[in-house]
């Protein structure tokens, strides 16, 4: 599964171009133990909600919602971080 650093992937949201407008996901992160969260962005403003049911072995996903300027994943990258177990 994919595993992100709680702190690394907040500074990594706090870095994406205004272009991104939306974005949404499950995310399974490590801080001092491994949760699971669900992240909603909207503009500027984002949220992260620890999950109250297991998420699916899958691990993280996350999908981000632009305007025409909105740079391809490539440039934006992904969270620093972001590995496979």
């Amino acid at each position: 599964r994919s595993i992100l650093q709680n702190q690394t992937f907040k500074d990594w949201v706090d870095r994406l171009p205004d272009s991104v407008i939306r974005g949404k996901g499950v995310l399974h992160l490590k801080n001092k133990s491994l949760e699971s969260f669900i992240w909603q962005k909207v503009g500027k403003n984002y949220s992260l909600t620890k999950s109250s049911t297991p998420l699916n072995n899958e691990g993280s996903e996350l999908l981000l919602i632009g305007n025409p300027e909105m740079p391809s994943l490539e440039i934006i990258g992904i969270p620093t971080g972001y590995y496979k177990v």
